[in-house]
């Protein structure tokens, strides 16, 4: 008997809310500034201790700090880092609207999960903070937190150095190519995470119950982020059902239409347990919908194609990145559909993106806007031609269809005779490859 092959990590309900706080541009600041307030609040109590127990002349001159010149020294550093977490704040912000309007607006959550971005916030609003705090227990009657002031010089230049990798950092991550490589690296690690090679195998059901299937409906409207079969896995469930989902990873939901069928044993605590397992958004995410990642780069190649950018290498490279996708996805459709929990008890068969449909959304769409332009028609026939040795007989069915519409849509786009008898050269070589392999 085949062994039921799950997933190596199951997503949990919790994973939408630590994709929530990983996208948010306060969670990684809210840490900076917590760390650096307790290190500020540590070090005013140690430079106390240490003014009971040291003479002021046994410290090295180099780092006395005298009242006036500790209270000038940290309200400098409060005032420059207010300044420059402003004029952060302001570069971020201008990035995001330049990413919307260039390349698609599906990709703001993408660019304001940035870790860097949000790292070097953290630590201009931390030292901020760390300096505020230090300034407070600057006291005129001659009091001055020498180790706490020395440590937010250092912290000081700790932020500069933070900042000038951050104004370096923030035009490369605009740039296309690393735009397109970041959905691109984000879409593969989510794929291999979710579902990993044989996910499964094994679960197919003998023979489904033979009663009259229960019609669940929908709870809410919203998009399909992340279903985790684990709720399913409760002892106090009612006994073997099959649940067959009206849906796919990503697709939109109204509340009350058909959601679910049920076969089998079913209870009012069953629903309450699918209802668990299933977690519904207001947008789509990568998070077991690794199919997103073909519609952003998708968008990115068709936003390049449009009459007021006119900029088919961005789709070309789009095309590159798509392929890849396409590529990996294309072993993933050979999985089962079928999953079943730790004791095989209940199963539940999802309805899976096919690579049809996903050339047919990608490829397909690129080719009606970019027909005329005989750099992304090449590319398409490349792309075809590549694809080819990593998928299987109706896989290659699906690329012909698109060679042919090729065909179709770029003979009656392409104005130039040059640009036709390459046209055709490359078909006919793309043709020839396909048969030489079967």
């Amino acid at each position: 008997m085949t062994t039921p092959r799950r997933s190596r990590a199951p997503a949990r309900r919790y994973d939408k809310f630590l994709d929530s706080l990983r996208a948010s541009l306060w969670f990684r600041p809210a840490l900076w500034m917590t760390a650096f307030s307790g290190l500020a609040l540590g070090l005013v109590a140690f430079d106390t201790w240490l003014d009971q127990r040291l003479d002021p002349q046994d410290i090295p001159r180099l780092l006395r700090s005298h009242p006036d010149d500790a209270r000038a020294l940290l309200g400098a550093i409060v005032g420059a880092m207010l300044t420059v977490v402003s004029l952060g704040f302001s570069i971020v912000m201008v990035a995001v609207v330049q990413m919307s309007n260039a390349y698609s607006p599906r990709l703001l959550r993408l660019y304001i999960a940035d870790e860097r971005n949000q790292h070097v916030l953290g630590i201009l609003l931390a030292t901020f903070l760390y300096s505020l705090i230090v300034l407070r227990s600057v006291r005129q009657s001659g009091f001055a937190p020498t180790v706490a002031t020395n440590v937010g010089v250092l912290l000081a230049i700790f932020a500069t150095i933070a900042l000038i990798a951050f104004l370096h950092h923030v035009p490369q991550s605009l740039k296309v190519n690393s735009i397109i490589h970041l959905i691109l690296e984000r879409s593969e690690a989510e794929l291999d995470r979710a579902f990993p090679h044989a996910i499964g195998i094994g679960c197919e059901p003998a023979d489904e119950p033979a009663d009259e299937p229960v019609r669940i409906t929908a709870w809410r409207s919203g998009y399909v982020q992340i279903f985790d079969i684990d709720p399913l896995s409760e002892p106090k469930l009612s006994g073997p059902m099959v649940i067959r989902m009206h849906w796919r990873m990503g697709d939109f939901v109204l509340e009350g239409t058909p959601f679910a069928s049920v076969r089998g044993s079913f209870a009012g605590r069953d629903r309450k347990a699918l209802e668990r397992s299933c977690v519904i958004g207001t947008e789509r995410t990568m998070r077991q919908d690794p199919g997103f990642g073909t519609q952003q780069l998708t968008d990115i190649a068709l936003r390049a194609l449009s009459p007021g950018i006119n900029d088919p290498t961005t789709a070309c490279a789009a095309i590159d990145a798509l392929t890849v996708l396409l590529a990996k996805l294309a072993t993933r459709e050979r999985v089962s559909s079928w999953r079943c929990d730790r004791s095989g008890r209940i199963r539940v068969h999802f309805r899976t993106v096919t690579f049809a449909e996903l050339v047919e959304t990608s490829f397909m769409r690129i080719l009606v806007y970019g027909a005329q332009e005989i750099q992304v028609v090449l590319r398409l026939i490349s792309a075809c031609e590549q694809l080819r040795h990593v998928v299987g007989p109706p896989q290659q069915a699906t690329l012909r269809e698109l060679l042919q519409a090729v065909h179709q849509r770029a003979r009656e786009q392409l104005s130039i005779d040059a640009h036709r008898r390459t046209l055709a050269q490359e078909l006919a070589r793309a043709h020839a490859s396909f048969d030489a392999r079967t």
